[in-house]
């Protein structure tokens, strides 16, 4: 067996970690979230409170990929 010095991935992110995994800025998330066009979880109340799982945000990513829709905060211009 072969030791490897990888942290697991968390299950959940906050939104800092999110916009660092997707390469987006807070407002983008913040606006994506709000329109629910992005897999959130509510932990509490207010913005502190907002998660992001990491399978479902790969998840999201790769039925966006498939449907060839991966445009992420607004689209063509």
């Amino acid at each position: 067996m072969v030791a490897t010095n990888q942290t697991p991935e968390p299950l959940l992110v906050n939104i800092s970690e999110a916009c660092k995994l997707l390469d987006v800025s807070s407002k983008t998330l913040y606006d994506m979230r709000k329109a629910n066009e992005i897999p959130f979880i509510r932990l509490r109340a207010g913005k502190k409170g907002i998660r992001f799982s990491t399978r479902s945000l790969r998840e999201w990513i790769a039925q966006r990929e498939a449907s060839n829709t991966a445009v992420i905060g607004g689209g063509a211009k």
